[in-house]
């Protein structure tokens, strides 16, 4: 529910990813999709296509975390095995799903009476306990086994699929702002550490950045808009201490995050 803390894991499943044959992009967009949700991101684990060793990790981050999105190894060939370490994880075997076949040959245009090719049988093979999400007749759907969200690791059906729950990820949207300082980011350490301190409720990021003069970027991000703005404020003027003659830049305005509410809030009522 909107206000409420969200709390998700991302499972990546490919040896290929670990081996650095494929590289990695699903999980830095579903952070950014569960950024604009309001959902907070807790960890991100890259594991290999072993049944055991994603029961395992799917059990344990299940069991911590509101939800669960796991991304690769559904597909029809002998490594694809996270249907079945989920289930696993669930205490539950694998079943056939009949709608899950008529939506396979629909798709690669089977007749009805025909049996389906062998491989693609096993794209149907869903853990006993899922539910099939879905909001379109012939989309594709999501197996959903408790809190575990399972999806493909092509990136383009990926981010499909995922459009097809973003509404389950909806919680409190929070305010954050961004500012260029002209100093290297040991100048400012002491100034940061007073700033966390006097704003606990304020996460403060630094990032030094790699260009010709010194520079660091610092964020801010806060639930409640008036505490942005004073540590904003607080920010300014513990840099104009290390140097009167720099100011912070904003890079990013507080209100962002406001429109950003509005624009999520407005593709979820479709949803």
């Amino acid at each position: 529910m909107p206000g409420e803390q969200v709390t998700v894991a991302i499972v990546v499943v490919g040896s290929e990813v670990l081996s650095g044959r494929v590289e990695d992009v699903n999980s830095r967009w579903l952070a950014i999709q569960l950024r604009k949700c309001g959902a907070v991101l807790t960890e991100i684990c890259t594991i290999p296509d072993d049944v055991d060793i994603i029961a395992a990790r799917v059990r344990e981050l299940a069991s911590s975390n509101r939800f669960v999105i796991t991304a690769g190894g559904i597909g029809p060939t002998h490594d694809d095995v996270t249907y079945e370490g989920v289930a696993k994880a669930f205490g539950c075997g694998l079943q056939v799903r009949a709608e899950v076949v008529a939506l396979l040959k629909r798709l690669t245009g089977s007749s009805a009476q025909r049996a389906l090719d062998k491989s693609l049988v096993k794209l149907a093979m869903l853990p006993s306990k899922a539910v099939l999400v879905t909001n379109a007749a012939d989309a594709y759907p999501v197996a959903r086994v408790a809190n575990v969200f399972i999806l493909p690791g092509m990136p383009s059906l990926m981010r499909g699929q995922f459009d097809q729950f973003r509404a389950a990820f909806r919680g409190a949207l929070r305010y954050h702002s961004a500012f260029r300082i002209g100093l290297p980011e040991t100048d400012i350490v002491a100034a940061l550490n007073s700033l966390v301190s006097a704003h606990p409720s304020v996460a403060v990021g630094s990032y030094p950045q790699e260009s010709e003069s010194p520079e660091t970027v610092v964020s801010l991000e806060a639930q409640e808009r008036g505490e942005l703005v004073r540590a904003e404020a607080a920010l300014s003027e513990l840099v104009a201490r290390v140097n009167p003659d720099v100011r912070p830049h904003r890079c990013i305005k507080a209100s962002a995050a406001k429109a950003k509410a509005k624009a999520t809030a407005a593709t979820q009522s479709k949803l």
